[in-house]
């Protein structure tokens, strides 16, 4: 939920009232994108439509995050380069220095953010996941431990009954002594 609420905030013009209309459909591929249980449909269609939201949305931040998640190669991180400097061209920019420092922190900052979050939510769906598999492990060794100590200890006592009763006695008073 904080990954959603961070998203929202993130898509929100600070000096409009209502979001850009392309911002709209441009969060809902981010939530896809980001959440660890829409991860299957992670991929290079989500990715291609970011890119042609992304001018009109005004959401540098989101498309540079998704390119550091779907894109699998080293080659992310130049991706990641080239739209974070495109933050300095966005649609909106007056072109000033100011405006052009800014838009690429902006878009920086936000791709860092949202990726950062993004993959501490798989790790912890991951963690939630190995520890209820290992958890399983640990009590099959547990029975399986039991299982040879309760071997040992009723094979000794059964062998014990078989020599005594292999020996002639045959009363169960002699057997249990």
């Amino acid at each position: 939920m904080l990954l959603v609420a961070v998203l929202a905030g993130f898509s929100v013009d600070p000096g409009a009232l209502l979001p850009r209309p392309a911002a709209v459909p441009m969060l809902l591929l981010q939530i896809v994108t980001c959440l660890p249980a829409t991860r299957r449909w992670r991929g290079a269609w989500s990715l291609g439509a970011q890119v042609l939201l992304a001018p009109w949305s005004g959401l540098p931040g989101f498309l540079a995050a998704s390119v550091l998640l779907v894109v699998e190669h080293r080659v992310r991180w130049a991706l990641f380069a080239l739209v974070v400097a495109s933050g300095a061209v966005w649609p909106g920019n007056d072109g000033g220095l100011y405006a052009t420092v800014n838009g690429i922190g902006n878009a920086l900052a936000q791709g860092l953010i949202v990726y950062a979050l993004t993959r501490l939510s798989d790790l912890y769906a991951e963690l939630r996941a190995t520890r209820g598999a290992l958890a399983a492990a640990r009590v099959a060794a547990e029975r399986e431990s039991a299982g040879r100590e309760w071997d040992a200890v009723l094979g000794a006592a059964l062998a014990d009954l078989v020599r005594l009763a292999g020996q002639g006695r045959q009363s169960a008073r002699e057997l249990a002594l």
